[in-house]
């Protein structure tokens, strides 16, 4: 029997008056695999408001896609695991992401990206970017 492990998070979207934003976000999560290589990241980890929905009750500052679930040992593939998140945070638009790692073993951890808010202008001309910071 393994080690159970779970992550959860969340992407805030970057404050999009016109949708755009949300909509190449949707799109990039909708070509995630449905499946993928252990450790997984895939389409079915990722939840967020759907399509037109009126989001003003649950968005003050951008959208939020949540993210999560329950694994075995994910963490003894972390850094594999970390670079596939980096790799999906260059295709979205976004300000903030924070992932939290509950494991049996460990003491929680938590990692969060981040960008800077003066050099938002000339990223988002170009979906594709890599965070400014990073805290682990």
């Amino acid at each position: 029997m393994g080690r159970i492990t779970t992550l959860y998070g969340f992407i805030q979207e970057y404050p999009d008056r016109g949708k755009e934003y949300s909509t190449h976000n949707r799109r990039v999560l909708e070509n995630l695999p449905i499946k993928s290589d252990y450790p997984y990241l895939n389409r079915g980890m990722f939840y967020g408001p759907k399509g037109n929905m009126n989001t003003e009750q649950i968005s003050y500052w951008g959208k939020l896609i949540l993210f999560g679930g329950s694994f075995k040992a994910i963490e003894d593939y972390w850094e594999e695991w970390i670079q596939k998140f980096e790799i999906l945070l260059s295709k979205l638009i976004w300000t903030e992401a924070r992932v939290h790692l509950l494991t049996e073993w460990y003491a929680e951890q938590i990692c969060e990206w981040t960008i800077n808010s003066n050099y938002s202008q000339r990223l988002f001309k170009s979906p594709n970017f890599i965070p400014v910071t990073k805290n682990l």
